[in-house]
């Protein structure tokens, strides 16, 4: 092992060598995608392929991804200890930015208060970086990779970048991160290529302060060009023998258009235990047994998240809920328990009980259910069905009811009140329309109607998705125009997962149309409307 890491270390140094930059060209590269209290970035950590292609061109490269701001720090400090001696230089930022009236900051993943104090102290200042880079004029370029959806900040600060205030001699490019890792690969990194001729032909950025060709990223002279083919296969081969997924990953970063891409990511995708996996085994490792899993399922049903059962047993239903139950806590929605989260759930279900019982002595109290008036008893029975008064005020009721209801009227609403269908209400109605129970029973009858129509909806909305027959292309159009109206939908790639159905969920709700997670024709037409605003 040690014997075929080294010949890859020797390949590594052989491909440097043959670069037509100088190892004196550094570069720090920082994509901040995974945000503890702000959404995700999703095209943030594109900038590996970004940090991999100026490596393959010789650049020395400091990069770092979901950068907290003590790590964000540390690499620009390691940046500035290469700056002095480097010939050009290049930094390349990708995340949620905040701006001021006089400044700019890439906000760290860890940050907790997005206002201008918060972003002051822990972000990273556009404005330091503008002043460092200004003192290689024509030789240093900034590339700034903004999130195009807005975030929730604090006082004194406004979500995004703010007008930059460019030195003399410094190249800036905006745009979506997506769009700055395409450019800089495809166009800037071209042998002799100018900044103003390299901006020209890429597509979703904008170039600010020194727009002109007396400056570039690689130098004409002395260049190669792509890696031959021989350098490509027999770096591939010796991270094929080691069969580690950091040689594949170095594999990548090495040769992001290279002769093996696919075969890298095959090999990853193959060998790599995914996050679900990953999750899977968390939750295995808390050793819950079947009476605590019967426990979660019921806390998770009595707060709101149906498990469609309480078994102990882990099915699709509980992984829903459990799903749900994350995403509303600000969790990763696995659909898997992570250790604390039991007892979250168990904290949270303990303290709806005691909310609940609160409200029901309040209003056993204020009904005039307490004084035993026959009114406010039924009104407690109502709404308290199962409450924590429901025996007593039943008992004051037969009293107050005996000698007065008919047997023939007190069987049927008995037989209706144990049942608790829609048949048994009914027949108590068909008897006795204005009977002394009559409102109790149109009022479970609705209860009962909205809840068939709501499990109706969503089985109405799952056959009208099916349909449509949507072909792939459809989806991904779909999933692309959720993003881009502030909805992530995860990895764009046409297949309608547990976080594509919260997206249509989360759409949905917020456009006023039935709530399903389905995609029916009606929230197609919608999406398609909204496509250019």
């Amino acid at each position: 092992m040690r014997a075929r890491l080294w010949i890859l270390i020797t390949l590594a140094g052989l491909l440097a060598g043959l670069q037509p930059v100088s190892a004196r060209d550094v570069a720090l590269v920082l994509g901040n995608r995974n945000y503890d209290a702000l959404p995700r970035v999703a095209d943030a950590t594109l900038l590996r392929n970004t940090a991999g292609a100026l490596r393959a061109e010789g650049f020395r490269v400091i990069d770092g991804y979901n950068q907290t701001a003590e790590q964000a720090i540390d690499r620009l400090r390691r940046f500035l200890d290469l700056y002095d001696d480097a010939d050009r230089a290049v930094i390349v930022l990708a995340g949620h930015f905040g701006h001021a009236a006089t400044d700019s900051w890439l906000m760290p993943s860890n940050i907790v208060t997005p206002d201008r104090i918060g972003i002051g102290s822990t972000g990273l200042s556009v404005n330091t970086l503008l002043a460092i880079l200004a003192e290689k004029p024509g030789r240093t370029a900034l590339f700034l990779g903004a999130h195009n959806r807005a975030v929730t900040v604090g006082r004194g600060v406004e979500s995004g970048l703010g007008a930059l205030t460019v030195p003399q001699g410094v190249f800036v490019a905006t745009g979506a991160p997506q769009a700055l890792d395409r450019a800089i690969r495809a166009n800037f990194l071209i042998p002799g290529q100018g900044f103003a001729s390299a901006l020209a032909v890429s597509e979703g950025i904008t170039g600010h302060g020194f727009v002109a060709d007396l400056g570039g990223l690689v130098p004409a002279a002395g260049s190669l060009g792509d890696p031959q083919n021989w350098i490509d296969d027999g770096y591939w081969q010796m991270a094929y023998d080691l069969g580690t997924e950091a040689a594949m990953r170095q594999y990548l970063l090495a040769f992001p258009s290279g002769r093996h891409v696919a075969e890298a990511e095959a090999w990853i995708d193959i060998n790599v235990r995914s996050a679900e996996e990953l999750a899977r085994d968390a939750e295995r490792r808390l050793g819950l047994s079947r009476d605590r899993r019967q426990q979660i399922q019921g806390d998770l049903t009595y707060l709101g998240y149906s498990t469609n059962g309480v078994d102990g047993i882990f099915g699709r239903g509980t992984r829903s809920a459990i799903a749900r139950w994350q995403e509303r806590n600000a969790e990763p929605a696995t659909g898997y328990l992570t250790a604390g989260q039991p007892a979250r759930i168990a904290d949270q279900a303990a303290e709806k009980r005691r909310r609940e019982e609160r409200e029901d002595r309040d209003f056993w109290a204020s009904s005039g259910a307490r004084a035993g008036e026959e009114r406010g008893l039924r009104r407690y029975l109502r709404r308290y069905p199962e409450g924590l008064y429901a025996d007593v005020a039943r008992a004051r009721l037969a009293e107050i009811d005996r000698g007065r209801i008919p047997p023939r009227e007190r069987a049927l609403w008995d037989a209706a009140a144990t049942d608790r269908t829609e048949a048994a209400y009914e027949a108590y109605l068909a008897e006795f329309p204005d009977g002394t129970f009559a409102d109790e029973a149109r009022a479970a009858l609705a209860e009962l109607e909205a809840a068939r129509e709501a499990d109706a909806a969503v089985q109405a909305a799952r056959r009208d998705e099916a349909a449509q027959n949507l072909n792939p292309v459809s989806r991904l159009l779909a999933e692309r125009q959720l993003a881009r109206s502030g909805f992530d939908p995860g990895t764009i790639d046409g297949n309608f997962d547990r976080q594509t159905r919260r997206a249509i969920r989360r759409y949905q709700e917020s456009r006023g149309l039935t709530v399903s997670g389905y995609l029916t024709g009606q929230t197609a037409v919608r999406l398609i409307a909204e496509i250019g605003r």
